[in-house]
C-alpha cells in the first residue's frame, strides 16, 4: 500500500505518522513524506536579496529535520519512507504528487499550523479531499491514538460508492479488536394531509425494512474485523447530519464515506453529503474513491 503522508511542523503530522505506524500492515507500507513550502510573495529587490536566500535554506533544514524524526518513527516498524519537499499552492501540489506517484491512500491532518507558514489547515484539508483522485485520510486531533480498540462507522446505501467502502474495508487489515458500524440512512416521508399520513407511515416502515435488508446482507461480506459489523439504520431530514450523529452514538475514531453516488432509498453520498461530513464529523473522515 502506498501512502502520501502531507507533513507539517505542527504535532498533528506526528499524529498522523503515529496511526500510519500503526497500521497491522505497517512493514509492508510505502510512505512519501511530502512537505509544500509555500514562500511569501515579495518583490525581489537588494533588501531581500541579503535574507531571502537564507530563508530558503532555514526552511529547508528545518524540513528535512521533521522529516528524518518521522522517517525514523516509520521505519522502525518495517515501512518504506522517501521524503520529499515541495514548492507551490499546497492542495495543488499534494494532490498533483498523489497523482503521478499513484499512491492509495492520501494522510493528512485536519488542522495544522506550522512556522514554515499555513499547510493543513481546514482549507487545504478540504481542497485535497475534494480534488483527489485517490482516497483521502483526514484526521482529526486525538480521535486515532493509540490504546483503544478502533470502532469505525461507514455510511452505506448500495451505490457503487458504497461497494467501494465495502471493497477499501474488506481488503485492509485491522487493529485486533476492531468494530463496524454500517449506517444507512433512510430519508422520512413527508406529507401535509392527514388521511395520508398512514400511507406515509407504512411507506416508511417498508423503506427500513429495505436499507435495514440490504445493509445486513452488506455486512456479512466483512469478516475482517475481529468484534463484529453492525447495521444501523436512521432517519432524518438531513442524510449527513444524521450519519454524523450515528457515528457519535457509536463512539468511532473513524467515519468512512464514499466520494458520491445515489440509492433506491434517496441521495445518500453524493459529494454534499460527504462533504458536511467532512466538515462536521469529530472523527477522523475516510473518503473512499
Amino acid at each position: 500500500m502506498k501512502i502520501l503522508l502531507a507533513i507539517d511542523l505542527s504535532d498533528h503530522s506526528n499524529e498522523a505518522a503515529q496511526f500510519v505506524g500503526r497500521l497491522p500492515s505497517a512493514n509492508e507500507l510505502e510512505v512519501s513524506l511530502v512537505t509544500v513550502v509555500n514562500p511569501p510573495e515579495m518583490g525581489i529587490h537588494s533588501s531581500t536579496e541579503m535574507w531571502y536566500p537564507e530563508f530558503l535554506d532555514h526552511q529547508r533544514e528545518v524540513v528535512e529535520a521533521k522529516h528524518r524524526e518521522i522517517a525514523t518513527m516509520l521505519e522502525s516498524v518495517g515501512a518504506k519512507v522517501s521524503s520529499h519537499m515541495l514548492h507551490g499552492h499546497i492542495g495543488g501540489e499534494v494532490v498533483h504528487f498523489a497523482e503521478t506517484s499513484a499512491v492509495d491512500w492520501i494522510v493528512l491532518g485536519a488542522t495544522g499550523h506550522s512556522t514554515i507558514g499555513r499547510l493543513l489547515l481546514g482549507s487545504v484539508s478540504d481542497y485535497v479531499a475534494t480534488h483527489a483522485k485517490c482516497s483521502v485520510l483526514v484526521l482529526r486531533p486525538k480521535t486515532l491514538v493509540g490504546g483503544q480498540m478502533m470502532k469505525v462507522s461507514a455510511a452505506y446505501d448500495h451505490s457503487s460508492s458504497a461497494e467501494k467502502i465495502l471493497a477499501e474495508l474488506g481488503k485492509r487489515r485491522w487493529p485486533a479488536g476492531a468494530s463496524l458500524q454500517l449506517i444507512t440512512a433512510v430519508s422520512p416521508v413527508m406529507v401535509y394531509r392527514d388521511d395520508l399520513f398512514p400511507s406515509a407511515q407504512e411507506e416508511e416502515r417498508l423503506r427500513r425494512a429495505e436499507a435495514e435488508r440490504i445493509a445486513t446482507e452488506a455486512a456479512t461480506r466483512i469478516t475482517n474485523f475481529d468484534a463484529g459489523v453492525e447495521v444501523d439504520v436512521v432517519e432524518g431530514d438531513h442524510t449527513g447530519h444524521a450519519i454524523v450523529s450515528a457515528a457519535d452514538n457509536f463512539h468511532s475514531q473513524l467515519l468512512v464515506v464514499g466520494d458520491k453516488g445515489h440509492s433506491l432509498f434517496e441521495r445518500l453520498m453524493l459529494g454534499s453529503t460527504s462533504r458536511y461530513v467532512l466538515h462536521h464529523a469529530h472523527q477522523s473522515v475516510l473518503v473512499v474513491r
